[in-house]
């Protein structure tokens, strides 16, 4: 992932990494969601970059638009 500021890009990756939780449609009420939590290293990108970085973000399924998680 590249993250862009004030003219300053990082690019960010990871591999075999745990990146958070998928809960499914029946727990949330229609809409599964992805709640994404995890250290990330610098893969390019300047010393302002930070190195590892917090990736934190929740992320709304919209297709398909039901997903069941045993």
């Amino acid at each position: 992932m590249t993250v862009s500021t004030l003219g300053i890009s990082c690019v960010y990756g990871t591999s075999n990494t745990d990146l958070g939780v998928v809960t499914g449609s029946s727990t949330t009420g229609g809409t599964a969601r992805i709640d994404v939590s995890a250290q990330v290293l610098k893969t390019a990108g300047g010393f302002l970059c930070a190195n590892p970085d917090l990736w934190e973000a929740t992320y709304t399924v919209t297709q398909p638009d039901w997903i069941d998680i045993d």
